[in-house]
């Protein structure tokens, strides 16, 4: 092995210069604490120390140890990342009861090679960790850039301040074009964490030689047993599947309560009766055993690795556990061995409450001693509250191992009889019984807000209001009758038969107030008998700024969208024009409505055709395509601020390449050039890839058709979102796992449904309403709550660790959600995540007075923010006023945009490199947030050039927002002179030479595709922000 320098330990990773000599100063250890190691073989002279690709090698990259110019040692670890590729190191504690820290430190040695393009690079290195009660991790980032000649000292330390730490990660990423390649060594993984008390020792008789212990029988039921003389009726009778006639000590039953025991294999004669490890692969394991059992044939076998849990987990599901007087638990527990002299096996009894998260336990430590078998019993007290889940658990609070054998293992529950929760008897029940009632709220989650595992998911329609006729809550004041325009564009499986046609027609706010009120009209001119209902209503009218011209905030807000069905026959493929009336009678009416699934058809030509679709989905969508005009769509407020194309002038060129490079997303190059793509490099794998989903590709192409009518991009969008629906996971995917912690997140990214990190930023419901709206397809309501419950679980919008992007798409996803169900629980969640990024805007840092900015300091020692990922949030909070009106959002974009023109932006200058004309506005990559005006990721136009359109969004909405004249105006003039930096972007990327032909380039070249979504996405706001 090589030495080891004894400044080692981990969690917060930036790379900093060594000091005089090499040293990395270790943090000080307080007196009453400790210095532990998490990470063997830092050096990767025998291993790659569980360093490994966070999903799969073909998506993140490789490990491997090397002998090639090794930093250290013999051996060195090789890291080749991909392009959005994750190489990490962790462990976990899922259970939350992890070791109490006073701080995660993390030092290695690094060398950053090169890339794959041979162009300059960066490798971002990041720490998160994860404390009990905090869903959102403590974390530091530090892009340390590519010089092969260079290894770089990386130490950082988070303080913890004796929090329980549950889970720790040490991830190496890269974001850019091609791979990335790095040399690592000497990592060091630990924690100062508080010195376990020990007893005081007491002295011990001089031993006596003993008889090697004998497995006893197992007790036998008593074949005589006795009648009790009084025998009490039991109200609640229940067959013990165990019954033990010697029942040992147990815990005290008072009058109205009973005794449960959860274990059933009490002796592990055929199972381990549930006992696992907290986490599989590194946790430990849990095995019958026949050697040496302490009872009968089989006992139990543990071991517990480092920090590592074997628990027997009960869940009663969400609300429904018994009123508990006591949890115990009770075992025969022989500690057989350990990995070093001094470990010791805790035992806990540990309970979980319904009214809070916090969990409550009792716990004993035993030393090894193979020829002793200890008897555990202990109690914990709970007061009568309601239980949510117990746990029996060994853990070893320690690196290292120990392995204990347990036999007649008890997890005993006294619970009051009958506790369990029911419904109330209704003291006056309805003789008429509504034939189509709403569901019930009371049994949907909204009551008790978020839980971290429901049994119950939200349900979306308990809480959306979906009645036909809201006419009792007054006239619209946006009631005037109008028609709109539809065209029915039939497959050619439609052909030649009547199908039912079923669309969303999505209606502005405050416009209908009764389903009765639609018709639709033929090319003939004649009534359609239809089929139309509501698929929910206005939860709030939008601010008046929001809305077109012509409409009016206030008053009823009235229906959101309807579903409408009729029956039509299409001899060819060929469009057929309707009329859908609004505010008219409708006099013919359709009584039968078919499920929206049963009018789609399976996608088999096209992007989704047998010979390229490599999904293994099946793909549908509508059999008969409804393109509604887009210009009445644009101003349903389905997303905000949406102006169609052709408005603006200096948005002419944005609004060509909206449709031009679409087509080189969905690889149909030859829409748009007279030469085939042959060069692998411009074929987008959408199908099993994630990278082409980052940024919401779907709701980019819902986005797309409302600024150009394109219908094109409304069919994409639409087989677009059934493919994204159907990788997101639900509940069932991660059922076995403490926390569903696999729930809303995207499984191209996140293939393994058990893992607890799960990437939430490829999570979007935006699409899944544009899909609710415009197709009344009810599976995308189902999944817009899943995401929301994963966001909430795996993102804190109050704390101070997840950058802009992710807090933009969690706040987005809470604000879809509240729009749709006005959830008051999502409604809460928004508030209070909006106060506290306002007041991270508006707080002085550190000593230096508020900026605007979203200051944080993950991405190195100074305090930064990142201009692009901003533009994310921005329209988070755009979002969010729609949904909710919080006062907070429009000052904190004004703020945010002077933020971004103040430290986010700069002007090329002469002699500078970059693709754009000299004097051309371009924004930083991660910016300073205080002292001299730089871009911390090294001062790279060729990176802002790319930004230039997503960041104009921001700034542009401050402009909206101002209420300072002057401000706006600068604001505005800041927004276009960035539009006219990506204007540069569309002539740079649009290649039609005989260079071009030849290699078998696509003209309009997407390189990444994300790019595509980051730039266009959120475009479509620009035009009504700006104005002019």
């Amino acid at each position: 092995m090589k030495p080891r320098p004894l400044h080692a330990l981990l969690v917060l990773l930036v790379a900093t210069a060594a000091g005089p000599g090499g040293a990395v100063a270790a943090p000080s250890v307080p007196v009453g604490s400790e210095r532990v190691e998490l990470l063997a073989d830092g050096g990767f002279e025998s291993s790659v120390a569980g360093f490994a690709p966070r999903t799969s090698r073909a998506v993140d990259g490789l490990v491997s140890r090397t002998r090639r110019q090794p930093i250290a040692g013999a051996r060195s670890l090789r890291l080749q990342i991909e392009r959005g590729g994750r190489i990490v190191w962790f462990r976990r504690d899922p259970g939350g009861d992890g070791p109490p820290a006073d701080s995660v430190t993390a030092t290695a040695r690094l060398r950053v090679v090169g890339t794959s393009t041979g162009g300059r690079g960066r490798l971002d290195v990041c720490v998160l960790a994860y404390l009990a009660g905090e869903r959102a991790p403590r974390r530091s980032c530090r892009a340390v850039p590519v010089d092969r000649r260079r290894v770089v000292d990386l130490s950082r330390t988070v303080r913890t301040g004796g929090r329980r730490l549950t889970r720790v990660l040490l991830r190496f990423g890269y974001d850019r074009r091609g791979s990335i390649t790095a040399i690592l060594d000497d990592v060091h993984v630990g924690m100062v964490r508080r010195t376990p008390v020990q007893p005081r020792p007491q002295p011990e008789p001089r031993p006596q030689p003993e008889p090697q212990p004998q497995p006893q029988p197992k007790p036998q039921p008593d074949p005589n047993p006795q009648p009790d003389p009084n025998p009490q009726p039991d109200p609640n009778p229940q067959p013990d599947p165990n019954p033990d006639p010697d029942p040992g000590p147990r815990p005290p039953v008072p009058d109205g309560s009973e005794l449960v025991d959860l274990i059933a294999d009490n002796g592990f004669e055929s199972s381990v009766a549930g006992f696992v490890p907290a986490t599989p692969t590194t946790d430990g394991t849990a095995t019958q055993t026949a050697i040496n059992p302490i009872a009968g044939q089989q006992s139990l076998s543990v071991t517990a690795q480092t920090f590592g849990r074997i628990v027997k987990f009960h869940d009663y599901g969400f609300g429904a556990g018994p009123l508990a007087d006591s949890v115990t638990v009770r075992a025969k527990v022989r500690v057989e061995s350990a990995s070093a002299p001094g470990k010791q096996l805790q035992i806990c009894s540990i309970a979980y409450l319904q009214i809070d998260s916090v969990p409550r336990s009792t716990c004993q430590s035993l030393p090894v001693d193979s020829t002793r078998i200890v008897d555990v019993l202990l109690t914990l007290d709970t007061a009568g509250q309601r239980l949510d889940n117990v746990l029996f658990q060994f853990k070893l609070d320690d690196s290292g191992s120990i392995t204990a054998t347990v036999d007649d293992a008890h997890l005993f529950v006294v619970q009051k009889r009958g506790s369990g929760p029911g419904p109330d008897p209704d003291p006056d029940p309805d003789p008429d019984p509504d034939p189509d009632p709403d569901p019930d709220p009371s049994r949907d989650l909204e009551q008790s807000g978020f839980h971290p595992r429901p049994t119950n998911y939200r349900s979306m329609t308990a809480e959306m209001d979906r009645r036909d006729d809201l006419s009792g809550g007054g006239a619209p004041v946006n009631g005037a009758p109008r028609d709109v325009a539809v065209g029915l564009h039939p497959s050619s499986d439609a052909v030649g038969q009547t199908r039912r046609v079923s669309f969303g027609l999505p209606l502005p706010p405050g416009t209908l107030v009764d389903t009765s009120r639609i018709t639709v009209t033929g090319p003939d001119g004649h009534e359609i008998p239809a089929f139309v209902r509501s698929l929910g209503a206005w939860e709030r009218a939008p601010d008046q700024r929001l809305l077109c011209d012509g409409l009016q905030a206030g008053g009823n807000p009235g229906i959101r969208s309807v579903l409408v069905q009729f029956d039509m026959a299409f001899p060819t493929t060929a469009t057929v024009p309707v009329t859908i009336g609004v505010n008219r009678r409708r006099t013919r009416d359709l009584a039968d409505q078919v499920p929206v699934r049963d009018t789609y058809r399976v996608v088999d030509d096209g992007t989704y055709a047998p010979s390229v679709n490599t999904s293994g989905l099946t793909i549908r969508e509508p059999a008969v395509l409804a393109a509604i005009d887009h210009r009445y769509l644009a101003c349903t407020s389905m997303v905000p601020m949406a102006e169609v194309a052709g408005t603006r002038p200096y948005l002419a060129k944005l609004d060509g390449a909206t449709e031009d490079f679409f087509y080189s997303l969905v690889n149909q190059h030859a829409r748009r050039q007279d030469w085939p793509v042959t060069d692998p490099r411009d074929t987008v794998d959408f199908y099993a890839d994630a990278e082409p989903w980052l940024y919401d590709r779907t709701q980019a192409f819902y986005n797309g058709y409302l600024r150009t009518g394109n219908v094109d991009l409304l069919r994409e969008a639409n087989r677009a979102v059934d493919h994204y629906a159907q990788n997101i996971y639900g509940p069932e995917s991660c059922a076995g796992t403490l926390y569903p912690y696999c729930v809303g997140s995207f499984k191209l990214k996140n293939p393994n449904p058990n893992d607890a990190f799960q990437d939430m930023k490829y999570s979007y419901s935006e699409s899944l309403l544009s899909d609710y709206l415009l197709n009344g397809d009810p599976e995308a309501l189902r999944r817009i709550g899943y995401i929301s419950w994963g966001m909430e679980f795996h993102i804190g919008l109050t704390g101070s660790g997840d950058t802009e992007r992710h807090r933009g798409f969690a706040l987005l996803a809470h604000a879809v959600d509240a729009e749709l169900t006005g959830s008051a629980h999502q409604a809460g969640v928004i508030t209070a995540g909006i106060r506290a990024m306002r007041d991270r805007q508006t707080t002085p840092l550190d000593g230096n007075p508020p900026n605007g900015c979203f200051n944080y300091p993950p991405e190195g020692e100074e305090h930064t923010f990142s201009p692009w990922m901003s533009s994310l949030l921005a329209y988070a909070f755009l979002r969010a006023y729609q949904a909710t009106g919080d006062a907070s959002a429009g000052p904190a974009l004004v703020d945010l945009a002077q933020c971004e023109v103040d430290r986010g932006v700069d002007v090329r200058r002469p002699g500078q490199s970059g693709p754009m004309e000299v004097g051309s506005t371009y924004p930083y990559y991660i910016a300073a947030s205080f002292g001299p005006k730089h871009d911390v990721d090294d001062d790279n136009p060729f990176v802002g050039f790319e930004h230039a359109l997503d960041v104009a969004i921001p700034v542009a909405l401050g402009a909206f927002f101002s209420t300072d004249p002057g401000q706006r105006a600068a604001l505005a003039d800041a927004a276009k002179e960035l539009l006219g930096t990506h204007d540069q972007s569309i002539d740079y990327w649009t290649r039609d030479g005989a260079e071009t032909r030849a290699a078998g380039r696509s003209r309009y070249r997407t390189d990444p595709p994300r790019k595509y979504l980051w730039q266009y996405k959120n475009a479509q706001l620009l035009g009504w922000a700006l104005g002019g």
